[in-house]
C-alpha cells in the first residue's frame, strides 16, 4: 500500500490512546477490524490521499521521496508536506503548545508518557495475573522514621516557644520592678543590647 501510494500519515498518539496503541501493535490487519474495536475514525487529510486517525491530537502528513534497501526491510525517507493539530492545543497567537498534549512514547517495550509508565507492549490483550494470598506489605522504616524525627521536632518547637513565652513574661516583671531580681533564661547578650542590664543566668 506504501509502496503503491507514495504517502502516508504518522498519527501521533496521547494517553487515551495507548490501548489502541499496542492493540494495533499486536493484532493482525487481516483478522481484525483495528478501527471498529478500537472505536477509531478515519479523518481526511489534507495534502495527501492516506487517511488521518480523528482521535489522534497530530497527524503528519508525508510524501515518499527514496526507498532504501536495507537487506530485511526498506527505509522509507519522506518530506512532510502537511501538519494537522487539534485546535484546543493551538493559543490565540498561533502557538503549539505540545507540552499539554499528552504525546505518548515507546520505548524498549514500555509506553511512557513525561516519565510515567503506561503499559507493556501487548499488555491490552493479555490475560490479569490472579492476586497472590496471604501477601503482607513490609513496614515502613523510613516512614516510621520520618514521624520521629517531626515528633522530635514538634517537641523542640513547643520547648522553644515555651521558653520564649517566660523569657517575655520575666523581661516585663523586671520592667515593671526593677527593684525585683528575677533570674532570665535566655540570650544574656541579647537581653543586655535591649535594656543595657545584665541579668543572671540560671544554672
Amino acid at each position: 500500500m506504501l509502496v503503491e501510494s507514495g504517502e502516508f500519515v504518522i498519527n501521533l498518539p496521547d494517553e487515551k490512546l495507548v490501548k489502541a496503541l499496542d492493540y494495533c501493535g499486536v493484532r493482525s490487519i487481516g483478522k481484525v477490524d483495528k478501527w471498529k474495536d478500537m472505536g477509531l475514525h478515519e479523518g481526511e487529510a489534507s495534502a495527501v490521499s492516506a487517511p488521518t486517525i480523528e482521535e489522534a491530537p497530530v497527524s503528519i502528513e508525508c510524501k515518499v521521496t527514496q526507498v532504501l534497501p536495507l537487506g530485511t526491510h526498506d527505509m522509507f525517507l519522506a518530506e512532510v508536506v502537511a501538519v494537522q493539530v487539534d485546535e484546543q492545543y493551538i493559543d490565540e497567537k498561533g502557538a503549539f503548545h505540545m507540552d499539554e498534549v499528552g504525546l505518548v512514547a515507546y520505548s524498549h517495550g514500555d509506553y511512557m508518557s513525561l516519565g510515567e509508565k503506561l503499559g507493556s507492549f501487548g499488555y491490552s490483550v493479555r490475560k490479569k495475573p490472579a492476586p497472590k494470598q496471604g501477601n503482607r506489605s513490609k513496614p515502613d522504616r523510613k516512614s516510621d522514621r520520618r514521624s520521629v524525627e517531626k515528633h522530635s521536632k514538634e517537641k523542640s518547637q513547643k520547648t522553644n516557644s515555651s521558653n520564649s513565652s517566660k523569657e517575655k513574661k520575666l523581661f516585663k516583671d523586671r520592667k515593671a520592678n526593677p527593684s525585683k531580681k528575677t533570674s532570665f533564661v535566655g540570650d544574656n547578650r541579647a537581653f543586655a543590647k535591649k535594656t543595657g542590664k545584665s541579668f543572671s543566668r540560671r544554672g
